[in-house]
């Protein structure tokens, strides 16, 4: 079940972004991820409208961050992968929205792919100033 998330959730929304950040992004400083809990906890998750997908015993395994089209954030839990979750949230994003956006680094391959084989196409590409790691911007448009 896909649902809006509350207050209360933040602190497993994190959880999950510094699990799946750290595992999907070797690439990058373990300890970039981990300073990085408190501002998504405090500033980047209030600005933001957040989905959960619970499972059946009413635990959040995957959210999604959306900041107007944008997908801001976007993680499943390592272990629920491959098993459906992902595409269900972001096919309840394309029915709310025309048009999304969204940023992934092109090292994480599997999510490059994952993007891409659910209609994102590449429109840009740049070097993320704070990771120095080339970053992809992506768009789904109806």
């Amino acid at each position: 079940m896909i649902r809006k998330a509350t207050v209360e959730d933040y602190r497993q929304i994190v959880d999950i972004w510094l699990e799946a950040s750290i595992a999907a992004h070797d690439f990058i400083a373990e300890t970039y991820w981990q300073q990085g809990a408190k501002d998504m906890l405090e500033t980047y998750l209030p600005a933001s409208i957040n989905w959960v997908f619970v499972n059946a015993t009413n635990e959040i395994i995957a959210f999604a961050s959306v900041i107007d089209n944008h997908v801001a954030a976007f993680f499943v839990m390592r272990q629920e992968q491959g098993k459906g979750v992902g595409v269900a949230l972001l096919n309840f994003l394309k029915e709310k929205h025309n048009e999304l956006t969204l940023n992934v680094y092109a090292l994480n391959k599997p999510a490059v792919g994952f993007y891409k084989k659910n209609g994102f196409r590449l429109v840009d590409e740049s070097f993320d100033e704070n990771t120095g790691a080339l970053d992809y911007k992506l768009i789904w448009e109806r």
